[in-house]
């Protein structure tokens, strides 16, 4: 990889600054923090590598032509197909990678996911990348049903991108001498996340050991219609409020910031493979 140039490239959102080219520290998303942690990963390898944000697919051209990289990441489901017919023609020695960021049931609520998959798989240097084991499977089942290729030329086209999280998160001994232990469930609030059965869990985990919880969450970032998920943990605590349990909710905060959060609390769980 010494001669490698990897340029990662993200659609961007409405709370992106376009004047200074980022995101602000406390609405920078899941997926740019992942695609910052490969960046600087890489970096400390020694490869060459830049991350950009651009408005729509029609940019891509002129940020690859400017940077020319061996290989781009597009983060996530979002370049239509058809758009990998010039891209490849433009630069034929690039090496594509669409990184998907979901399980099967998030990419079953994108109506269009399949069939970008099943197009992208068509374009010779275009490959398709899970970030978790299970993911990784299921997708190459998926491309092996639909096309008559050996197991090693499915496993070329499926391939496996993990994230990368930087181990600097400092603990301290936790200290439950005021009735209450703190849980935390952090991530966007969506429909197809678990923000539910760990609140009821927590509250479980809580009574089982004679104490209080506080269920920690970042309500400060609701998408795809989670306003129902949020209901529901209000509806919770609602109902066991006078038993002392709370709800407790943060914004979406700077990295350390969240970090000293999460040294607060005794148990950190997280649902989401796309932060």
């Amino acid at each position: 990889m010494s001669n490698a140039k990897v340029l990662f490239i993200l659609k961007q959102r409405h709370d992106y600054n376009i004047d200074k080219h980022s995101y602000s520290k406390s609405m920078s998303t899941g997926l740019y923090n992942s695609a910052q942690y490969m960046h600087d990963m890489l970096l400390d390898a020694g490869v060459d590598t830049k991350i950009v944000v651009v408005e729509d697919n029609n940019k891509i051209d002129k940020e690859v032509s400017q940077y020319k990289p061996t290989h781009v990441i597009i983060e996530a489901l979002w370049v239509v197909p058809t758009k990998f017919s010039v891209l490849c023609k433009l630069h034929p020695n690039v090496k594509w990678i669409i990184r998907l960021h979901s399980e099967i049931p998030f990419l079953g609520n994108e109506g269009v996911a399949f069939d970008w998959i099943g197009d992208y798989i068509t374009f010779k240097n275009v490959r398709v990348a899970a970030n978790s084991d299970v993911a990784l499977d299921d997708i190459r089942i998926f491309v092996q049903s639909k096309t008559d290729w050996p197991e090693w030329k499915v496993e070329q086209k499926v391939i496996f991108l993990p994230n990368f999280y930087p181990q600097d998160l400092k603990t301290k001994p936790y200290k439950m001498d005021d009735g209450y232990v703190d849980i935390a469930c952090f991530g966007a609030v969506r429909p197809m996340k678990n923000h539910v059965i760990q609140a009821i869990a927590a509250i479980k985990f809580a009574e089982s050991v004679g104490m209080k919880v506080r269920f920690h969450i970042n309500s400060g970032r609701v998408e795809q219609r989670g306003e129902s998920v949020i209901n529901n943990l209000k509806g919770i605590f609602a109902h066991v409020y006078d038993s002392g349990h709370r709800l407790v909710n943060h914004g979406w905060m700077p990295r350390e910031e969240f970090l000293e959060l999460c040294s607060t609390c005794l148990l950190y769980t997280s649902d989401a493979a796309d932060e």
